[in-house]
């Protein structure tokens, strides 16, 4: 998937969670692993 086209789904995610999934972005990295640094 596009990297910009995931990381607009992910800012959508939290938007509506409300940043309340603290292992949010170790699942995102684990997903797209091309993300990390």
């Amino acid at each position: 998937m596009n990297e910009t086209i995931a990381r607009e789904v992910v800012a959508m995610l939290v938007n509506e969670t409300g940043s309340s999934i603290p292992n949010f972005n170790v699942s995102y990295e684990s997903v797209w692993p091309g993300n990390q640094a």
